[in-house]
């Protein structure tokens, strides 16, 4: 597949630098499956992960607050 193609389904900045170095196809094709993997990672982290707010995270806290008053009273 040409480099340029490839580099066009990227972000703009990993497909400019492969472009200004120049790197092999097959190189660019294993770099861009990183990326997605890495987006697809971090979007995962982000749905998943517990925003503030929420009865979780108001557990949570809860939680925290509860350890460090057990903390201070252990000094």
């Amino acid at each position: 597949m040409d480099r340029k193609i490839m580099s066009e389904k990227m972000i703009p900045e990993t497909a400019q630098l492969i472009n200004q170095v120049g790197i092999m196809p097959e190189t660019n094709r294993v770099l861009a499956d990183e990326e997605r993997w890495l987006l697809a990672s971090m979007k995962r982290w982000e749905k998943n992960r517990v925003k503030p707010g929420s009865p979780e995270w108001d557990r949570n806290e809860s939680l925290r607050r509860q350890a460090e008053a057990n903390a201070r009273k252990q000094i």
